[in-house]
């Protein structure tokens, strides 16, 4: 079986954002998201930002609603009990890894 991933849920040019993970899911594809911590919590982002991102927790959301595959690429080191407790919530575990 081939599997696509659609690297960083990219649409219309922006990455990581819930609009491109919505998009890829609802077209078929596989999506590989980015994730990392700050003070609001785990976001989407290639790269760090000060205020953040989409979170992580909308995202699963989007995610529950369909049967495709999410690579969770951690960018920074931290406890990902977190990122865990959110998808045992969002009960997707068996989509991501």
């Amino acid at each position: 079986m081939i599997e696509i991933f659609a690297h960083r849920a990219i649409y219309q040019n922006k990455e990581n954002t819930l609009e491109g993970i919505e998009n890829n899911l609802k077209s078929g594809f596989n999506i590989e998201i980015d994730v990392r911590k700050n003070n609001y919590g785990i976001y989407l982002s290639h790269d760090p930002k000060m205020d953040g991102g989409n979170l992580f927790r909308n995202a699963c959301n989007i995610i529950k609603n369909y049967n495709k595959k999410v690579a969770i690429h951690v960018k920074e080191d931290f406890d990902i009990q977190e990122i865990i407790d959110i998808i045992l919530e969002y009960n997707i575990e068996k989509k991501c890894f």
